[in-house]
């Protein structure tokens, strides 16, 4: 489950271990949108238990508008 969502990067609750350092190709799901949000590259920052967050390195700038726009939308509700 991702929390904290931003256009920077997020928080990660999962099971599955990670360690700081690892490098992620993440699929982010948004709500009524039938295609994913692709970030090919994401690191690992931390970990702690279940948690971990990550920062988005590779972000192309279409996927960057509609998860700014998925941000404003949320942020306005």
């Amino acid at each position: 489950m991702i929390q904290d969502l931003s256009v920077n990067g997020c928080l990660i609750v999962s099971d599955t271990r990670v360690e700081p350092g690892n490098y992620l190709c993440l699929w982010l799901y948004l709500p009524h949108d039938p295609s994913p949000i692709v970030i090919e590259g994401a690191e690992v920052r931390w970990s702690a238990e279940e948690r971990f967050g990550v920062c988005f390195l590779t972000l192309q700038p279409p996927e960057q508008i509609r998860l700014l726009e998925y941000l404003n939308t949320v942020a306005t509700t």
